[in-house]
């Protein structure tokens, strides 16, 4: 991970998507991250899944990688490199025989060598904080816990916090993925590039936990470098800041419908949604061809809600998939859940 981050993932996207081209062959061979000699969305993955901690090696590439520096690469086909070099005659001293070291992943040359400086050290030029609404919670009880950073343009971020007490139930937000995060003995990292930025005080990420005990959330909820450093991406330039985790801020809860739990499910299933205010909602349920086999009236209150939700509600028979709509006076928003026998 030496000079690897999720900075890297935004810049090979910004390749692929063709904003801003890598502007050297050497850095075309570093975003080659699964080496089959071209640079695609699965590099991405492959770079992100080491990032996060799942991989503690590239399982199709090494670390670093020597280049014959004689040879004189071409951007527009950088894949015609020499990783090694021929020695015909050791019979006088060999003065010439130079490497250029890639360090694969890292895009914008930011990892850090003994004794040789790092030209493209990414300079942090400041920190930006991340609030949540601190509050008592009791064992047991579900909670969101809604992380907002206090600054504008954020093309993306990581970082990675400590699960103790915690039951990890869901995640969501914009840009998170099923592979934008994993839990890595009982720590939950994120790498997050949400196409999109995100801007002062909007929600980068909302967390679903059960309390293992009684206390305060903020008891539990903290940043820690077990996985990835907390650090964002701002502006069209990418400037790297520190993230620092702050609950002197009370936020307001923002609407959100969560994936049922479990899913799929035979008897029944638990369906979590948070509103902005206390209100009555309505919730469609229809299946693939969009009739309604069941629809309630649910009174909501501000904050998270919870109900359950029987396999006699609906007036089906064996198996399928099925849509959830929750409707309030201001929003909406569309799940699907699985009913199997």
């Amino acid at each position: 991970l030496n000079g690897v981050s999720t900075l890297d993932i935004l810049l090979i996207q910004r390749h692929i998507l063709g904003i801003t081209f890598l502007n050297s062959p050497y850095k075309m061979i570093a975003a080659d991250i699964n080496n089959d000699k071209e640079i695609s969305s699965i590099d991405l993955i492959e770079l992100r899944k080491l990032i996060l901690g799942i991989y503690h090696r590239l399982p199709e590439n090494p670390s670093w990688k020597g280049i014959d520096a004689k040879q004189e690469l071409d951007i527009n086909n950088p894949w015609l490199y020499r990783d090694f070099l021929n020695v015909n005659n050791f019979d006088t001293n060999i003065n010439d025989a130079d490497f250029v070291g890639v360090k694969v992943g890292d895009v914008n040359q930011s990892a850090e060598t003994t004794g040789i400086n790092a030209s493209g050290f990414t300079e942090k030029l400041n920190s930006i904080n991340v609030i949540y609404e601190n509050r008592e919670v009791k064992a047991g009880e579900v909670f969101e816990v809604q992380l907002k950073a206090l600054a504008d343009g954020i093309y993306g971020y990581q970082f990675a916090m400590n699960l103790n007490n915690l039951e990890l139930i869901d995640v969501n937000g914009p840009g998170i993925e099923e592979g934008s995060f994993a839990v890595i003995d009982n720590n939950l990292g994120f790498s997050v590039t949400p196409g999109h930025p995100i801007n002062n005080n909007e929600i980068m990420c909302r967390l679903l936990l059960r309390a293992g005990k009684n206390g305060w959330i903020s008891e539990s909820v903290k940043f820690n470098s077990s996985i990835a450093n907390a650090e964002a991406y701002i502006g069209e330039d990418l400037n790297v800041v520190d993230l620092q985790l702050s609950n002197e801020h009370l936020v307001n809860p923002v609407f959100s419908l969560y994936q049922n739990q479990p899913n799929p499910f035979k008897e029944y299933t638990d369906i979590r949604f948070v509103l902005e205010k206390d209100e009555s909602v309505k919730m469609v349920f229809t299946d693939i061809s969009g009739k309604v086999v069941s629809r309630m009236t649910i009174d909501g209150k501000a904050g998270m809600n919870e109900f359950r939700l029987n396999r006699s509600e609906f007036n089906l028979k064996g198996s399928g998939m099925i849509y959830y709509k929750l409707i309030t006076e201001n929003h909406s928003e569309v799940k699907h859940m699985i009913l199997i026998e």
